[in-house]
């Protein structure tokens, strides 16, 4: 499991554990409270480059396993969009949805106007939505476009 230039964060609506999924370590989204659908998981920026200079376009890539079929993911981030939930501190990207192949597959979203000052739950700069079951191994935030992007 690898998170490059965030720290996980707990918060009262974050719901997760890790274990292995398809032979590697993953970030496994767990069941919430009854009445609620989504899991999160919040992430701090670590690295004060990536804050430099806001707001800025930076991307988040994700690598999760396409399995159960129907299980979806996307992200929240802090932005100046005034029109996104709490004046850009919820920011959605787009949806993912998995298919049921069991295989690892790699998300690459572009945030936008990121000004990422902690407006988020426990001071987080960004979170991961996920329907509980879906896993990941991997997330990645850069000022770099990746090849994949």
């Amino acid at each position: 499991m690898s998170v490059s230039g965030l720290r996980p964060l707990a918060a009262a609506d974050s719901f997760w554990t890790t274990g292995s999924v398809g032979g590697r370590q993953a970030i496994l989204f767990q069941s919430p409270p009854p009445g609620n659908q989504w899991s999160y998981l919040y992430l701090k920026v670590q690295d004060s480059g990536l804050l430099a200079g806001q707001p800025k376009t930076l991307w988040l890539e994700v690598r999760y396993h396409d399995a159960p079929a129907g299980l979806t993911l996307m992200c929240e981030y802090d932005s100046t969009n005034q029109s996104a939930t709490l004046r850009g501190a919820y920011t959605p990207t787009a949806t993912v949805t998995t298919t049921g192949q069991d295989i690892w597959k790699t998300v690459t979203w572009s945030l936008t106007g990121a000004d990422l000052t902690g407006q988020q739950n426990s001071g987080a700069d960004l979170r991961l939505d996920a329907i509980p079951g879906l896993a990941i191994d991997s997330v990645i935030l850069t000022d770099q476009q990746p090849a994949s992007g």
